[in-house]
């Protein structure tokens, strides 16, 4: 199902245009095969020949140009509807970048809604917002890393945002063994920058600092 559009548009598109796109682009060059557990070597071979097959494909198409765009880092939105979102987006690398793996893994550590360090500290500690997660958004010329709080009635978009602020920054003094006592250390990769300094400092994020979105939603 392609995101935005309906089954009947769907239906509508003819058969040889659904083909070509596939035989064009579906191939082994464009994927990504996630393994989750232990990889030994019967089933690195079973990987390799189930999905190594030669089969021809087109270059990705490009991605379209930021030339002329704006480059001003700050949108504020609002409408009046009950509840305040913040969201806040940092640049990330290229999905091939080798710092990757570290933002993931970051961003595992303080985004998930009802354990990360963001919850912890602004949901259950500070209270100043209802629910906070983060997500990540990898592609092939770069990506996304989003932070998205929904704040409690009388917090104000301010004092949210300089608690969200200190919280990132206190990242680069976290001791290494706060993140391996909750991602044993054969679930942990190696240490790259990014983990180790934090989205302020790491160069995988953008140096602008983040673009900041506010308003409401229902």
């Amino acid at each position: 199902m392609v995101i935005g559009e309906s089954p009947e548009s769907i239906l509508q598109l003819p058969y040889q245009a659904l083909e070509a796109f596939y035989r064009s682009y579906y191939a082994p060059s464009h994927a990504v095969l996630c393994v989750a557990g232990g990889l030994d070597e019967g089933l690195s071979a079973f990987i390799r020949e189930t999905f190594e097959h030669p089969k021809p494909g087109q270059p990705l198409p490009p991605v379209p140009s930021t030339e002329g765009l704006p480059r001003e880092p700050l949108v504020e939105l609002e409408k009046k509807v009950p509840t305040t979102l913040v969201t806040w987006a940092f640049r990330l690398p290229p999905l091939d970048d080798p710092d990757v793996p570290a933002i993931d893994l970051l961003d595992d550590f303080i985004g998930d809604a009802r354990s990360g360090l963001l919850s912890e500290t602004l949901v259950r500690t500070k209270r100043l917002a209802s629910q906070v997660q983060s997500y990540v958004w990898h592609f092939h010329q770069g990506g996304l890393w989003l932070i998205e709080g929904y704040l409690t009635p009388d917090t104000s978009i301010e004092a949210y945002e300089a608690a969200l602020a200190q919280t990132l920054e206190k990242l680069p003094t976290l001791p290494l063994e706060t993140v391996l006592k909750r991602y044993p250390p054969s679930q942990v990769p190696a240490p790259s920058q990014a983990a180790r300094k934090g989205p302020g400092s790491s160069p995988g994020f953008s140096p602008c600092g983040p673009c900041r979105s506010s308003g409401v939603v229902p």
